[in-house]
């Protein structure tokens, strides 16, 4: 019985010793990234300061400031805190480089470029989702009334051609109807 105790005793030192090493491996990797996150906070201050610097006076006294706290999310897994370190910060993209990506020659960006501005209630570009980013892409809400009133005159041209192409009566039925419909809302803004 006793060498049974002994046994597991000695399983037991040996497992609080793995534990021990392995607390301090890793306190040494906290100190380490510590010092790296350190040093790049720094690194990202010292081109601000020396702009800071070149446009205001020198002054007798500098006074730094200290950087901000560094906090650790224990318990968070490795793998999370690998990809959200590596991830770059995105540059915020214009109207006319989003419609350079999306169009095919100048010409058709330039008209792109004109109708992203002539909108009005856009939602600020890169705001939203990661497709927005990767896509260079933004979600439009379309609240002018001059806007609205083309849309509408688009519709009904292309629904008028879909009544000349169409074979089918109900189909030719049905989208007068929808026609008819539509004609019947009056315009916006008037």
């Amino acid at each position: 019985m006793q060498e049974i105790i002994k046994a597991n005793r000695s399983e037991d030192l040996l497992k609080i010793k793995k534990l021990e090493d392995e607390n301090l491996h890793l306190k040494e990797q906290l100190v380490i990234q510590t010092k790296k996150i350190d040093r790049l906070t720094h690194q990202i201050q010292e081109p601000t300061q020396t702009v800071n610097q070149t446009v205001q006076p020198p002054s007798d006294s500098v006074v730094s400031t200290p950087a901000p706290p560094i906090t650790f999310n224990f318990g968070t897994s490795q793998a999370a805190l690998s990809t959200h370190s590596l991830a770059t910060p995105f540059k915020k993209l214009s109207y006319s480089e989003i419609a350079k990506s999306q169009s095919k020659n100048a010409k058709e960006a330039k008209v792109f470029t004109k109708s992203i501005r002539k909108l009005v209630g856009t939602k600020p570009i890169n705001s939203g989702t990661r497709a927005e980013k990767d896509h260079k892409l933004a979600r439009i809400y379309v609240q002018a009334d001059e806007v609205k009133a083309a849309y509408k005159a688009a519709y009904i041209a292309l629904l008028k051609k879909s009544i000349e192409n169409s074979k089918k009566p109900e189909m030719v039925q049905f989208m007068t109807e929808i026609l008819a419909e539509i004609e019947a809302i009056p315009d916006p803004g008037s």
